[in-house]
């Protein structure tokens, strides 16, 4: 979890391909990004911001990946990173 100003912003089931990630904002995903050693997970790179500061601190892009829909598609506010399963 991330706190700031006595508020939870942010949470993660775990930095892995099969958990997701809520965030207030950016700064949020990156405070846990930033917590971990080594993970592997997806990051959009519809949020330019986020997927610019991970290549920025030496994250590696190893599969590209597009969500892919039939019918309606609401696209997701915030920040977040989701799950393989999402």
């Amino acid at each position: 979890m991330v706190e700031h100003k006595g508020a939870i912003t942010g949470y993660a089931t775990g930095l892995a391909i099969d958990c997701h990630v809520e965030g207030g904002g950016n700064e949020d995903l990156q405070a846990m990004i930033a917590s971990v050693d080594e993970f592997r997970m997806l990051i959009p790179s519809r949020n330019t911001a986020l997927f610019h500061w991970c290549l920025d601190h030496g994250l590696r892009v190893a599969k590209q990946m597009n969500l892919m829909s039939v019918g309606l598609y609401n696209a997701r506010q915030g920040a977040w990173i989701p799950s393989i399963s999402y």
